[in-house]
């Protein structure tokens, strides 16, 4: 992609701050020619959504072409980019599209395209991808349905705040480093037999949630050091704080990124479950 980029971000007449996707399964160009229901421009209406999507949705990642520009510049992180799908675009471009309900064609976004240097390598589906926003620091909204414990049914949590910090270590002469998850959410939906006002339920739920998270960067973790491609910045981290050895590993960071030790101290919290305290249906099999 470098050399379009390079046309795109030097010429004067192009503002850098549009963002940039991969369209999964068509072409660019029919991205960007189906009638759009809200826009004039299919391309406006992607970048209002992926705008949104991000702040709302963890596996989203929006990523401005200076952003990704200077990743290919920048030792020890590679960039990624989120993907579209589109649905029935082959009725999807004419007039119709917006005159007619429900709409032919639709566009969502979905993983992101893990790269090397300014090549696509593989892809993260939205479980995985959410370790890429939540290392990064990117999570300010977002939503993760849970399998409720010792019950049937599943609870839905709100994560209302999420930081990350990288401490990059050097343990027997090799990179290691340890994620400090710092993360706090609400609990909305709850689908299955749950009295939150019992401490022991609530804390049950607190670890489910942990725990799901916990697997969710594991996996992320795990899958893009199989594809062998830093895409969290590990190796920018050892490059400030040691940057005598990483002159060292720099040349051969790939093959040590795919077998770093990666430990993560989760902090999880519950904070707030609502307005009850209870399910409904729960409450009202109660009064009976």
């Amino acid at each position: 992609m470098k050399e379009p980029l390079d046309f795109l971000f030097r010429d004067h007449e192009v503002r850098p701050d549009f963002y940039l996707a991969v369209v999964r399964e068509n072409s660019a160009k029919e991205a960007v020619t189906f009638v759009a229901p809200t826009e004039i421009l299919p391309a406006m209406d992607m970048y209002k959504a992926l705008k949104l999507s991000e702040k709302a949705w963890a596996p989203t990642s929006a990523v401005n072409v200076k952003d990704l520009l200077q990743k290919f510049t920048e030792d020890g992180i590679e960039p990624v980019l989120t993907g579209i799908r589109l649905t029935n675009l082959e009725k999807g471009l004419t007039i119709d599209n917006v005159t007619k309900s429900p709409q032919h064609v639709k566009y969502f976004f979905t993983g992101i395209g893990v790269f090397k240097g300014d090549r696509l390598l593989n892809w993260m589906d939205d479980s995985q991808s959410k370790a890429f926003t939540y290392i990064s620091n990117r999570v300010s909204s977002t939503v993760a349905s849970i399998d409720c414990p010792y019950s049937n049914g599943k609870f839905v949590v709100e994560v209302i705040r999420s930081k990350v910090k990288m401490r990059p270590e050097i343990i027997d002469h090799e990179p290691h480093i340890s994620l400090i998850v710092d993360t706090e959410s609400n609990v909305g939906t709850v689908s299955c037999n749950a009295n939150l006002k019992n401490e022991e339920t609530f804390r049950d739920l607190q670890k489910s949630a942990k725990e799901h998270l916990e697997q969710s960067l594991k996996e992320g973790i795990r899958n893009a050091q199989h594809i062998g491609s830093d895409i969290f910045g590990f190796g920018e981290a050892f490059h400030r704080k040691f940057p005598r050895e990483w002159h060292r590993w720099k040349e051969d960071w790939s093959q040590k990124f795919q077998t770093l030790k990666v430990d993560i101290q989760l902090n999880y919290r519950l904070i707030r479950f609502g307005e009850i305290t209870s399910p409904i249906d729960m409450g009202l099999h109660n009064q009976e």
